[in-house]
């Protein structure tokens, strides 16, 4: 994520548990992470470094028409997370 690739398919688990990712079954895609931080309850953001400015170039929000293509075609966007905001994620 510091190197801000966008990335899909990585076999791995969840962090902190032992199930696997959206991202080891192809159904998870994340794109920008510099420009669209996870950002966590506790304060946290990653990659660290990064902060989330809606209205910068490359950064998603709500209607960004790539959150809006990926949520018409039945996609989740991290953005809409409760527990925390990972704007670079989608996943189905």
């Amino acid at each position: 994520m510091a190197a801000d690739n966008s990335s899909a398919f990585n076999y791995r688990t969840i962090a902190g548990t032992d199930r696997l990712s959206r991202h080891a079954l192809g159904r998870a895609v994340d794109i920008n992470p510099r420009e669209n931080p996870a950002v966590y309850p506790d304060g946290r953001i990653a990659p660290a470094g990064a902060v989330y400015r809606p209205g910068s170039p490359g950064t998603f929000t709500d209607e960004h028409p790539a959150v809006c293509a990926f949520i018409e075609r039945g996609w989740r966007w991290g953005g809409d997370f409760d527990h925390v905001r990972d704007y670079h994620h989608f996943e189905k």
